[in-house]
C-alpha cells in the first residue's frame, strides 16, 4: 500500500521527481568514487598510509563541527518565503545569514590558530608519524582548505532556495571525482604535504564553480547591510542550535572517536573501520538520502496539519526505505564478507561478520532516526532530539577516551548501537507530544 502511494507521489509532485532524479544520480557516481578509490588508494598507498589520510581529514574536520551552522537553517526558511514571493525577506535572510555566518567563519579561523600554536606536536606525530614541519605544513593547507568550505556554505542557500538541487548536487558529485583523482595521483610523491596541498588545490576548484552558480542565482537576491537586523540574526542563531548539536554528534562519531582509536590501536584499523562503514553505513544511508533529501524540501511547504496527518505523511516515506534497510541487515551477513574481501584485498585489513552486523545494524537505526527527524528538520526545531544524541555520543567518547583498555575496539561499536537504539526508542514513543509542541496541538 505505502509503496503504491509512495510511487504516485514521485509521479504526480514534479518537484519532489526532479530532486529524487537529482539525488539517484549523486547516489550512483557515489557508488563509482567509493567503489573505486579506497581500494586504490589503500593499493598505492598501503593501507597504514591511508589510515593516517583518513586521521588527517578527521583532524580538520574537528573545527568545522564546532561551527554553527546557519546556512541549513537559512536554507529552509528561504524555501518557506520563496513560496510566497517575499523577496524583500529573501534579502534580508541572506544579508543576516552573510554577517552570521562571517562570524562563524571568523571563530573557526581563531580555533584553528589556538591550535596550531599551542596543540602538543608530539601528541600528532605519535598519531600519524609525520615530522613537526610536515604536520605545520600539512595543518596550514587542511586549515585553508575547510575555511574554503566554510566560505562556500555562503552560497549554498541561494543556490539551493527555490527548493530545487540540480546545481548543489552537480558540484558536488564533480568534486567527488577529481578531488580523489588528484589526491590518489598526488601520492606518487609519496609525501603527505604534497597531498594537503593537492586537497586545498581541489577545494579551489570547488569554490570557482560555486561561485559560477552563484552568480547565475546573484540578480534574484541583493546582499546588503542595510537589511540587517539583531533580531533575525538571533532568530537564525538559536535554530542553529539544533544543527550545531548535528554536528557536533558527526563530529565525535566519525572524527574524534576515529582519532582515539587511531591512538588506542592502528591507522590499519582506521582504514578498516573508514572502508567498512562506506560500504555497509554510509552507502545505504546514501540509498535513502535520495528520498529523505527531497522530503525535507517538500515538509516546508506543509501547512495547518495535525500530528495524525503528519505522521502519515511521514511513515509515505519512510516505509518503504525501512523496508530496503531492514533487509540490507541479512544481506550484508551473507554475502558482505565476500564482496568486502574482494573489493578491498590488502592482507592487513580483514572484516569480521560481527563487525558487518554492527555496521549495518547501525545503517537500519540511523535510517529510522533520520527518517523520523524530517518534520522537524523542515521546522528548523528538533534541538530536543539532538541534544540527546550529543549526549550519548560524548558519554561514548568519554567510554573511549578513559578505558584505553579496550582490548577489542569493536566493543565501542556495539555500545553505540546500543545508545542508538536507545535514543530511537525513546523518540518512538514520544513521537505525536513532540508533533503537538511543534504544531501546538
Amino acid at each position: 500500500m505505502h509503496f503504491s502511494l509512495f510511487l504516485n507521489l514521485i509521479k504526480n509532485n514534479l518537484r519532489f521527481k526532479e530532486n529524487v532524479s537529482y539525488h539517484s544520480f549523486n547516489f550512483v557516481s557515489k557508488i563509482f568514487v567509493q567503489i573505486l578509490f579506497p581500494p586504490l588508494m589503500i593499493l598505492i598507498w598501503g593501507a597504514e598510509n591511508y589510515g593516517i589520510w583518513i586521521m588527517i581529514l578527521s583532524l580538520g574536520a574537528l573545527f568545522i563541527g564546532i561551527n554553527f551552522n546557519f546556512t541549513e537553517v537559512v536554507r529552509l526558511e528561504m524555501t518557506k518565503i520563496y513560496k510566497k514571493s517575499k523577496k524583500i525577506s529573501l534579502n534580508q535572510l541572506v544579508s543576516n545569514l552573510f554577517v552570521s555566518h562571517s562570524i562563524n567563519i571568523a571563530f573557526y579561523t581563531l580555533l584553528s590558530l589556538l591550535f596550531y600554536f599551542f596543540i602538543s606536536i608530539d601528541e600528532i606525530e605519535s598519531l600519524t608519524g609525520l615530522n613537526n614541519n610536515e604536520i605545520q605544513f600539512i595543518f596550514i593547507f587542511i586549515f585553508l582548505s575547510f575555511l574554503l568550505e566554510n566560505i562556500i556554505n555562503y552560497f549554498y542557500p541561494i543556490i539551493t532556495f527555490k527548493g530545487y538541487t540540480k546545481n548543489w548536487i552537480h558540484q558536488n558529485t564533480l568534486f567527488l571525482f577529481y578531488s580523489r583523482f588528484l589526491i590518489l595521483l598526488g601520492f606518487v610523491f609519496n609525501d603527505f604535504k604534497y597531498l594537503a596541498l593537492i586537497y586545498f588545490v581541489a577545494n579551489i576548484i570547488r569554490f570557482l564553480v560555486m561561485f559560477y552558480f552563484f552568480l547565475k542565482e546573484k540578480n534574484n537576491i541583493k546582499v546588503s547591510l542595510k537589511y540587517f537586523n539583531l533580531k533575525s540574526c538571533s532568530d537564525i542563531f538559536k535554530k542553529s542550535i539544533s544543527y550545531s548539536f548535528e554536528k557536533i554528534n558527526a563530529v565525535i562519531n566519525q572524527n574524534l572517536i576515529i582519532l582515539l582509536i587511531g591512538k588506542f590501536f592502528s591507522p590499519s584499523i582506521v582504514a578498516l573501520i573508514t572502508t567498512a562503514r562506506t560500504m555497509f553505513s554510509y552507502l545505504p544511508s546514501n540509498v535513502y538520502d535520495i528520498i529523505y533529501s527531497p522530503a525535507l524540501i517538500e515538509f516546508t511547504s506543509l501547512k495547518n496539519m495535525n500530528k495524525q496527518k503528519i505522521i502519515q505523511k511521514v511513515l509515505l516515506f519512510l516505509k518503504p526505505v525501512l523496508f530496503v534497510s531492514f533487509l540490507f541487515i541479512p544481506f550484508s551477513l551473507l554475502l558482505g564478507k565476500p564482496i568486502y574481501g574482494y573489493w578491498i584485498s590488502d592482507p592487513q585489513i580483514q572484516i569480521s561478520l560481527v563487525f558487518i552486523f554492527l555496521l549495518s545494524v547501525e545503517s537500519f537505526l540511523t535510517t529510522v532516526l533520520t527518517g523520523l527527524k524530517i518534520p522537524f528538520k523542515s521546522n528548523n526545531n528538533f534541538l530536543f532530539i539532538t541534544k540527546i544524541e550529543t549526549f550519548f555520543s560524548i558519554l561514548l567518547l568519554i567510554i573511549v577516551a578513559f578505558i584505553p583498555s579496550i582490548d577489542n575496539w569493536m566493543i565501542i561499536f556495539m555500545i553505540s548501537n546500543v545508545f542508538l537504539f536507545l535514543i530511537n526508542i525513546m523518540f518512538i514513543f514520544n513521537y505525536k507530544n513532540y508533533l503537538s509542541k511543534l504544531h501546538g496541538k
